[in-house]
């Protein structure tokens, strides 16, 4: 049975309101008052750590979909080069004489 989703969105405030502030878990019987905040900050390092992997992640991906999507899978080595000299031309790192096809 799927109910509407006002009703919804108030069972689901309701339910945070007993049992997940100040991150109490769901198996917490009792209602919590611990003053301890919601997220951990204990572990700052690591989460730079992940959130760097991931953002590196995303744009190799990115460089990756961008190559194959603009020159297609044959001579992807190649290709990779033509695709890092176009964008050090976009961000003004290389030279204009690099990036001109050769006669």
């Amino acid at each position: 049975m799927m109910l509407p989703v006002p009703v919804a969105l108030l069972l689901a405030r309701k339910w945070f309101s007993e049992w997940g502030a100040r991150g109490c878990g769901i198996l917490a019987k009792t209602h919590c008052t611990s003053t301890q905040p919601a997220v951990s900050t204990h572990h700052k390092p690591m989460a730079t750590i992940r959130s760097l992997f991931w953002v590196i992640l995303f744009v190799a991906s990115t460089f990756f979909f961008t190559v194959i999507f603009e020159h297609g899978f044959s001579n992807f080595g190649e290709n990779s080069k033509k695709e890092v000299e176009s964008l050090k031309l976009i961000f003004g790192l290389g030279s204009k004489k690099a990036a001109a096809p050769a006669k």
